[in-house]
């Protein structure tokens, strides 16, 4: 039987990390509720207030000898309606959320920065920055990079 790599490991402890985004749980917003993985949703009217999207970026891996050193840049993006009120604050307090949320859960749990020591050579927080929004688009957001950093074997993910 095939395991998880470490990136699809390291993944999905990120991605079930956010799912304790909740005001129920004590954060600012439940946009936990709506995790969407590899794509920015495209919403409609019945779709949720908040919602997060996990977009995995191109890898930088440098390879010596038989190990192979990588480097994933990982997007957690927030989205609002543009229409609610002060979206931009409310995409704010969802930033906060997703750093409590990544940062603070797992240190909580593991005292580290490894994604379940998934991720030895570590997590590192990136830039934040206002995603483009198309013309006509009724949403907004905002996206906060981690980089997700391993070593692997190589021919072995």
């Amino acid at each position: 039987m095939a395991t998880n790599s470490r990136r699809e490991d390291a993944l999905l402890d990120l991605r079930s990390r956010l799912v304790f985004i909740e005001i129920a749980k004590g954060y600012g917003s439940d946009a936990g509720k709506a995790i969407f993985m590899g794509e920015t949703p495209v919403f409609g009217p019945d779709d949720p207030p908040a919602a997060l999207a996990i977009v995995v970026g191109a890898d930088s891996p440098t390879t010596q000898g038989g190990l192979v050193r990588t480097r994933v840049p990982v997007e957690i993006q927030a989205i609002v309606p543009a229409t609610i009120d002060d979206a931009f604050m409310a995409l704010e307090a969802i930033v906060a959320d997703i750093k409590r949320a990544v940062e603070i859960e797992g240190v909580q749990a593991f005292r580290t920065r490894s994604l379940k020591g998934t991720l030895p050579m570590g997590l590192e927080r990136g830039v934040t920055r206002i995603l483009p929004r198309d013309e006509g688009s009724l949403f907004v957001g905002t996206g906060i990079e981690y980089v997700l950093s391993f070593e692997e074997k190589w021919g072995d993910p």
